[in-house]
């Protein structure tokens, strides 16, 4: 529930106030896509797709991997559809996340020839760093939370708790 609240009062702190300019709203969504913002976050939802596929296989005992494919190919579409919403939600995010003069420097350093340069680097890099931190967190912070679930007694004393209960 705390989870929540924070996160809702991310999105609501991250709205973009109603005297934002809206050629500021258009500068931002130049800077998303410049930046490498977007291309980072459809990354993000392109990787989802092996653990979604997992999900399938786990949920339906017994599916075909032709079935599993044909279901993921499915909500890939689904997915795929709403990247104009992601890319309109990501401008708000940072119409509403950096001022309307950081947005607007944001927006003429991008159109500057190093500016391009670098945003060129970034939209190369954002989507293979984001894998890359996923698979590093996997191979490092995931065997760290699968040793303390295993081996910390508070943790312990509290799963015990709820797995004689099942």
């Amino acid at each position: 529930m705390l989870f929540r609240m924070g996160a809702i009062a991310l999105l609501l702190a991250a709205a973009p106030s109603a005297a934002f300019a809206a050629s500021a709203v258009e500068k931002a969504r130049f800077v998303v896509e410049a930046s490498g913002a977007s291309t980072s976050m459809k990354g993000v939802l392109d990787s989802m797709g092996p653990g979604i596929l997992a999900r399938i296989k786990m949920s339906y005992p017994g599916i075909s991997d032709d079935d599993a494919e044909r279901i993921l190919a499915t909500l890939n579409e689904v997915v795929h559809a709403h990247i104009p919403d992601l890319e309109e939600f990501l401008a708000e995010f940072y119409a509403g996340y950096f001022s309307e003069a950081e947005v607007n420097a944001m927006h003429d350093f991008y159109k500057t020839e190093i500016g391009a340069g670098i945003a060129s680097k970034l939209t190369r890099v954002n989507t293979p760093l984001t894998l890359s931190t996923s698979v590093w967190a996997s191979r490092t912070i995931a065997p760290a939370i699968a040793e303390t679930m295993k081996n910390d007694p508070e943790v312990q004393a509290i799963t015990q708790k709820y797995s004689q209960k099942h």
